[in-house]
């Protein structure tokens, strides 16, 4: 597995055993860590390669290795947001000449049908899913609350994703705001769950605002966080 860091995923694959190279790579242009890509690639001899990210250098560079099956897992994301032009021409000039294609969705795959040249016969669906018994709330909300430093009497309002523009945490933000000064209930918590690039830009508005929410970041257990939820937030621009 290729990362582009080293954090908690990296760590729970190692402990399962899991052969895990973290590249530093944070753009798609960068030649020295591509070439890095690209000798491991060719020191390990993979059968398939499993590319889940739009990095453009190492998605083409990728293609040269033509005996090795090379696979693309779409599931949205910026496909279907603010810059669907790039990513028809990252279709266009490299995925369509991968060997199969997984989209999330019935609606992404006529997506890219409809908006790029890759033939239809190459995607399949594979639907993303979860255990719905991890999720059933079996844990004890009042410790945890205390935990999190969260009066108990308090209703708690949160949302999770990645901190950046896809997941509206702005929006959960200005809506925190305005709950504050709709409500004369004024026993409430509000929760921010995940990390991501923009928690400063959030982190800053949040204190111009005057408002108190918590960031927890990265969390493994999210079933155990979502029990202490009241309501959440499902704030997702894309």
């Amino acid at each position: 597995v290729f990362l582009s860091e080293r954090g908690w995923l990296a760590e729970e694959m190692i402990k399962d055993g899991v052969k895990v190279y973290c590249l530093g790579m944070k753009d798609g242009f960068s030649i020295v860590h591509a070439l890095k890509l690209l000798t491991v690639i060719s020191q390990v001899q993979p059968q398939i390669i499993n590319v889940h990210a739009r990095n453009y250098l190492c998605g083409a560079l990728i293609l040269f290795f033509v005996k090795v099956k090379k696979v693309f897992f779409e599931h949205g994301g910026d496909f279907i947001g603010n810059n669907p032009a790039r990513d028809i021409k990252f279709y266009n000039y490299i995925i369509r000449f991968y060997n199969l294609i997984f989209a999330n969705s019935n609606y992404i795959k006529e997506q890219i049908i409809k908006l790029t040249r890759v033939n239809p016969k190459k995607i399949k669906i594979v639907y993303v899913g979860v255990d719905p018994e991890k999720y059933e709330n079996n844990f004890d909300k009042e410790s945890l609350k205390i935990q999190l430093k969260i009066p108990i009497e308090n209703k708690v309002l949160g949302v999770v994703g990645r901190l950046v523009e896809a997941k509206g945490i702005d929006d959960f933000i200005r809506t925190v705001s305005e709950i504050i000064n709709l409500s004369s209930n004024k026993k409430y918590s509000f929760l921010i769950v995940g990390e991501g690039p923009l928690r400063p830009l959030f982190e800053r508005s949040v204190l111009e605002s005057n408002l108190s929410i918590i960031f927890l970041g990265d969390q493994q257990d999210i079933p155990k966080i979502l029990s202490v939820f009241d309501l959440f937030l499902f704030t997702s621009k894309w």
